[in-house]
């Protein structure tokens, strides 16, 4: 590093230590970093935050379509006994709209902390909580930044989306749904469905115990694991993921990552399928006999595996 980089280098931490060392004394003084700022009639306001948090319970028509923005605000949604209802616990400068009818449609305000950088995690994490008794198959457009999203005992089909936010489902029937989260994580337990699209960046996917149709999921540097679950057919693909499938009985694989490892466990037999694998400085192990760099066969079977790596290994066996 040359010499004025050096010197702009100690000028810029200089800067940091003492804007911090001013922040906290205008915090002894009794000041705040509690603000927040959204855009109206094309200019910057700004608002304190309250740490009051409020809640209220209010009763909804039953409703075949929901639309959730929840921003920071967790999402959890889950089968109840007797009532649709909407619960919510959150900051007062956050309390939601909610828009009652045969689409209920729940909006939380468009806040953003000027401060984030120095918040403080207090433990209380804000929530909504909608409350559904009936089976019937409803459409979902859910959407949260850092909220996390939670679906419990339900049937629906549609798409959910976060950016840094965690997203689970379990034990839900489901039709086709859209997933997609940055660095969050996927979770989905005891799912049944006819179709799931994950779409991920950095965020890692668990799909365990569940019976799908067909799984397309695509991702970056995320890690794949699947364990004890069926499907027609699986797509996959990434950049340096790992993949692993678990006790997992699958007809039609095809899954394409750079450097990330193959790892299969497939309920069912080496002749069931006829496959195609290709590492270009990978190992390759199938149905414990190695290979260099590529194998394939002619199965007698109906089923196909094909796994295409860089330098990751790949690994199938049968039991």
């Amino acid at each position: 590093m040359s010499t004025k980089a050096k010197t702009w280098l100690i000028i810029a931490i200089l800067f940091i230590v003492g804007g911090l060392l001013l922040a906290g004394v205008g915090t002894a003084m009794g000041g705040t970093w509690s603000y927040s700022y959204f855009f109206k009639d094309g200019h910057i306001n700004f608002s304190k935050n309250s740490d009051n948090y409020v809640s209220e319970k209010k009763i909804v028509s039953d409703f075949s379509k929901l639309n959730v923005t929840a921003g920071t605000v967790d999402v959890i949604i889950e089968k109840g006994a007797d009532e649709c209802s909407v619960f919510y616990y959150v900051p007062e400068n956050m309390v939601p709209t909610i828009d009652d009818g045969d689409t209920l449609t729940i909006e939380v305000p468009k806040q953003t902390s000027f401060f984030d950088f120095f918040n403080f995690n207090t433990g209380e994490s804000p929530y909504i909580k909608i409350t559904v008794p009936s089976d019937d198959e409803k459409k979902f457009d859910i959407s949260t930044s850092t909220g996390d999203v939670n679906v419990v005992r339900l049937s629906f089909y549609g798409k959910i989306g976060s950016s840094t936010g965690d997203i689970t489902l379990n034990t839900t029937s489901l039709g086709d749904v859209t997933l997609s989260t940055s660095t969050g994580d996927m979770f989905i337990n005891g799912v049944r469905s006819s179709g799931v699209e994950i779409s991920t960046s950095t965020g890692e996917t668990r799909i365990s115990d569940s019976v799908i149709d067909k799984l397309v999921s695509k991702t970056s540097t995320g890690d794949i694991d699947i364990i004890g679950s069926e499907f027609n057919r699986i797509q996959i693909d990434g950049s340096t993921s790992d993949v692993t499938l678990t006790s997992t009985k699958v007809e039609d694989i095809k899954i394409d990552v750079s450097t990330g490892e193959c790892e299969l466990e497939l309920l069912g037999n080496a002749s069931d399928y006829s496959c195609k694998l290709n590492s270009s400085t990978g190992d390759i192990d199938y149905d414990r006999h190695e290979y260099e760099k590529r194998y394939s066969n002619d199965g007698t079977g109906k089923g196909t595996i094909s796994i295409e790596t860089s330098t990751g290994d790949i690994e199938v066996r049968f039991r």
